[in-house]
């Protein structure tokens, strides 16, 4: 891979877009609406909409006004109220750490099947092959999305203050806490747990203002009225964007290169599986039929990367830290700024699988290494947890008269 070219090749046009060609719709840009087939029925029974998480109240709502029922065709459960997160692997993720909302049509692209094993979907087959073309264009699917993500831009259009709800973003990191962890880590929990609901509160009573601007620019009795309430709107929105992209900033991280989460829940996730392995290897259970074993734990560390070591040498397995890894800071692009310093736990596990096939069962020195490295991930939890502390007051502070 040459010097300075992203990692992450599938989004590389849409951060030179919102990054070098046009930085000005940062900050200005509502949603943004991305499609990836749009015309490809995956066979759902409900229509799905993927978004940012502070967009699915606007979604939630809309369905149960059933404002968009009569958009869906086609599907035996019209569409579903619940949205799906979007997630890192399609061009929307770039406008999004930039600071731009977005909505993203759903495929089986993008949500988990329940496949029997050895199957796989028609996307993992085909999708960004030759055989994608257009054979698999369905008019219903097409218009479909056409008409529902039409609707729920016109919603965004017609209302003078953005219904980007924020508390959504407030929720996702306040289910992220683990008090147990985060004391023994030496957070002052009751500082995060009150700078939570700081801005929680915050965020409540920013949608009021958001909702009051709506309900009178809708009451409005001539034109010069709802111009004023709609310079309101405009102002308000400037805020809204600014505590949209300041969440991205403080708040949001990414594991490995597909898994988008909070900035200190990559060091929570390691620790808890490191503990799964650590208890594991002290019951001298290397792996078993239960899954219980230490190698069936192990594998997901690191969001996965450490998986690479079962099926690559450690040598190519090397290569998926290379730009995921922040402790080397090469991470560019979209990825940049946003990753976990990784366990350096792959000797251990490395050495486990070797002795899986020779049958030792004297784990003392990958104990070891698993205990340092857990500790090791607890203290960057720790770090990462306190600092989002003072961002918890930051925000409060933004969305402040």
């Amino acid at each position: 891979m040459q010097k300075g070219l992203p990692h992450f090749d599938w989004t590389r046009g849409a951060w030179e877009m919102i990054n070098r060609a046009h930085p000005e719709w940062a900050g200005r840009t509502l949603a943004l609406f991305n499609f990836e087939l749009c015309a490809f029925d995956d066979g759902q029974d409900a229509f799905m909409i993927s978004c940012v998480p502070e967009y699915r109240t606007l979604v939630s709502d809309l369905v149960a006004a059933g404002a968009l029922d009569a958009a869906v065709t086609g599907r035996a459960k019209g569409i579903d109220p619940v949205t799906f997160d979007t997630t890192t692997m399609e061009d929307g993720i770039s406008y999004r750490n930039a600071g731009v909302p977005y909505f993203l049509n759903v495929t089986d692209t993008c949500i988990e099947l329940d496949l029997p094993e050895g199957e796989y979907s028609w996307s993992q087959l085909h999708y960004h092959t030759n055989s994608d073309d257009a054979s698999t264009y369905d008019e219903t699917t097409m218009r479909n999305n056409v008409c529902v993500f039409g609707a729920i831009l016109l919603t965004i259009d017609r209302e003078p203050a953005l219904r980007l709800d924020l508390t959504q973003a407030c929720l996702d990191l306040d289910a992220a806490m683990n008090a147990a962890y985060a004391e023994e880590a030496g957070v002052d929990v009751q500082a995060w747990k009150d700078g939570m609901a700081a801005m929680l509160e915050a965020a409540k009573a920013h949608n009021a203002k958001i909702a009051d601007i709506n309900t009178r620019y809708a009451a409005a009795s001539d034109s010069a009225a709802r111009e004023a309430v709609r310079a309101e709107g405009v102002a308000l929105n400037a805020r809204t964007l600014a505590a949209f992209k300041f969440v991205q900033d403080a708040f949001i991280g990414i594991e490995f290169s597909s898994n988008v989460v909070q900035r200190h829940e990559g060091y929570l996730d390691n620790v808890v599986i490191l503990d799964a392995v650590i208890q594991a290897l002290e019951a001298g259970e290397h792996s078993n039929d239960e899954g219980t074993g230490a190698l069936d734990a192990a594998y997901g560390i690191n969001a996965l990367s450490e998986y690479g070591y079962y099926i690559f040498t450690p040598k190519a397995a090397d290569m998926q830290g290379v730009h995921t890894d922040a402790a080397l800071g090469n991470s560019q692009l979209w990825g940049k700024g946003k990753g976990f310093v990784y366990a350096q736990t792959w000797p251990a596990t490395v050495s486990l699988l070797q002795k899986a096939e020779t049958g030792e069962t004297d784990f003392s020195e990958e104990l070891a290494i698993y205990r340092a490295e857990r500790a090791k991930q607890l203290a960057l939890m720790g770090e990462a947890m306190e600092k989002e502390i003072a961002a918890m007051a930051e925000f409060t502070s933004l969305l402040a008269d």
